[in-house]
């Protein structure tokens, strides 16, 4: 399903038919057949991109319209792709990573089936839909922009007499940075617990046969299913929300060098754990220790220590951190839900659009026995016509006479 939908990606960018990632992959994922040539077809058929399906030889390589799509055949295992170009020694197509790569014309044809899904689009081609969710996407990165621009430019004003000292700014804003990072890569963390299959997370992580962030999450958990994700997380935000709400005073970076003084003790731990026990290693996981190491280092080597740590402080941060574990188990299960819904609609989409599970019903239903003359009912047995358009039909005629038409034109 990751193919096809990246071969239809390439397809419609190749050919400027506007659509969104989102409504893309929710097509291919409905479809019954989805790593089919049927599949491609019928999702380009609801973007209002005519095709056509032709066996060539070739000979015939150089007089058909690019884009189109191909099926190739490697060691066994054939697979469609994306041919972009053609030249006189070479030609350019898709290949199995989704990148284009050039090879001679000899070398493709020893690989290349024949097979052919010609491609027209059409003034009419395009996403259904496209405006409304292009200008949600809009709306929404607009206001997103805005929100960072008003809190950047509020904290700059309600923080700027704190950045008079020099000393105490060269460890507030690396500080301030190294926790954005740590959060970053804790929140990718924490998500990769409701999306397992996070295509960009899942290239991230496995980087080898050693390397599996999800064994080694899954493998360690607290009581009440908190996760060494969620307790990262949960530290990272904290300090952020913790450095905003003390106005990155004195009092407060003191109880933050006392707490990062915890990944002595943690990020051995952790390292032994993925070493010697799960033997396999979580990319993410030593993102985060490296991120700790350099926290740690930064508060110890400057920042002067008076060894005092104010009370409200303290129950501050411990305020935030167990909030923020409780309202992200709270949210769980819901992000959980939605995941787990959106699959069944998918299974219910190929289960409806199948055509086996039409045939079998309509033969086990009961056959029509009387005369539906009078009912309003015009039955033929004559077959489908085949349509598609005037340049097209004159390419197949110019050029296809001689090639088995095994395909649809759509």
């Amino acid at each position: 399903m990751d193919y096809v939908y990246l071969i239809l990606k390439k397809i419609l960018l190749l050919l400027d038919v506007p659509f969104t990632r989102g409504y893309l992959k929710d097509k291919v994922a409905s479809h019954p057949e989805q790593d089919s040539l049927l599949s491609i077809s019928d999702t380009l058929k609801h973007y209002k991109v005519n095709s056509l399906g032709l066996k060539l030889t070739i000979e015939k390589l150089e007089q058909i319209p690019f884009p189109c799509i191909i099926q190739i055949q490697k060691n066994g295992h054939p697979f469609f792709s994306v041919l972009t170009k053609s030249e006189i020694d070479t030609v350019s197509y898709l290949d199995e990573k989704g990148k284009i790569k050039s090879i001679s014309k000899e070398d493709f044809a020893k690989n290349w089936t024949g097979v052919t899904l010609l491609l027209e689009k059409s003034d009419k081609s395009g996403e259904p839909g496209f405006k409304a969710r292009q200008q949600e996407a809009f709306v929404f990165r607009f206001l997103l922009i805005s929100l960072v621009l008003i809190n950047l430019i509020g904290l700059i004003a309600f923080y700027q007499p704190i950045f008079t000292n020099p000393n105490q700014a060269l460890v507030i804003l690396p500080l301030f940075l190294i926790k954005a990072i740590g959060l970053f890569i804790s929140t990718v963390l924490l998500w990769s617990e409701v999306d397992k299959k996070n295509e960009a997370i899942q290239d991230f992580c496995s980087g080898g046969k050693s390397s599996d962030c999800n064994s080694v999450i899954s493998s360690f958990s607290l009581s009440g299913g908190i996760s060494l994700s969620v307790i990262a997380f949960a530290y990272f935000f904290s300090g952020v929300l913790f450095l905003l709400f003390t106005s990155f005073l004195g009092s407060g970076l003191q109880l933050l060098s006392y707490l990062s003084l915890s990944g002595v003790f943690i990020i051995p731990l952790s390292i032994f754990y993925q070493w010697a026990k799960i033997r396999k290693w979580c990319m993410l996981c030593l993102g985060i220790s490296a991120v700790i190491i350099v926290e740690m280092l930064l508060l110890q080597i400057f920042l002067e220590f008076t060894g005092v740590i104010h009370l409200q402080n303290l129950a501050l941060f411990s305020f935030l951190f167990i909030r923020t574990i409780l309202v992200w188990l709270s949210l769980k299960p819901y992000f959980l839900s939605d995941k787990e819904l959106k699959k069944q609609k998918i299974k219910l989409a190929r289960f409806m659009s199948n055509r086996k599970v039409f045939d079998y019903l309509l033969s086990s239903s009961r056959k029509l026995t009387h005369s539906p003359e009078g009912l309003g009912i015009l039955m033929k047995g004559h077959p489908p016509k085949i349509s598609c358009t005037q340049s097209m039909q004159s390419l197949v005629w110019t050029m296809c006479q001689d090639a088995p038409y095994f395909g649809r034109i759509v």
